[in-house]
């Protein structure tokens, strides 16, 4: 199989990635850190974290 030589999986990857990271960051806000809670949040990130991983390893073929 031919390798991509272009880099646009990458760069919609990481514009995903930035702005999913960047809502989770209004979570630690205080208008509604509060109202949802620590525990919350922190799964949220866990969960975002794990499947930006995953997301990633599946980007480099490095889950077959």
């Amino acid at each position: 199989m031919p390798t991509s030589t272009t880099n646009r999986p990458f760069y919609a990857a990481f514009t995903l990635v930035f702005v999913v990271h960047y809502l989770l960051a209004f979570l630690h806000t205080p208008a509604f850190l509060p109202r949802v809670g620590v525990h919350v949040v922190a799964y949220l990130g866990l969960l975002v974290a794990l499947g930006t991983v995953f997301g990633g390893l599946a980007l480099w073929d490095a889950l077959s």
